[in-house]
């Protein structure tokens, strides 16, 4: 593995956005890439938000991908229709496969 120059990156993220629409929500999100030198392996720290108005629980699922476009690693937050209040924080972090470095992220919504 090549020697890093910093610890944290942002990742580059994938939206689809038409999903977004088709749910009635939009997805407001930054991740970051964040190398555990200790346990040698890249994570992704999901930050995000969730606007809009649902009739029904809408899970947020998170893909990341390595540097050619495979994907390497998925998780998913779920938006509690009874609870949602037209916003909502989440926060997911998703482990890399030991040798795998994040290169993007790609977050959509799906009912649940």
């Amino acid at each position: 593995m090549k020697e890093l120059d910093i610890l944290v990156e942002k990742i580059s993220i994938d939206k689809l956005e038409s999903l977004e629409e088709k749910h009635g929500i939009e997805i407001n999100v930054n991740a970051f890439c964040e190398y555990d030198e200790f346990n040698e392996e890249f994570k992704a720290r999901i930050i995000g938000e969730v606007f809009g108005e649902i009739s029904y629980d809408v899970k947020i699922i998170l893909s990341i991908y390595n540097e050619n476009g495979e994907i390497i690693g998925t998780d998913y937050s779920v938006i509690n229709e009874e609870s949602f209040e037209g916003i909502q924080p989440f926060e997911e972090n998703i482990f890399a496969p030991k040798g795998e470095r994040i290169a993007k992220l790609r977050v959509y919504p799906q009912k649940y």
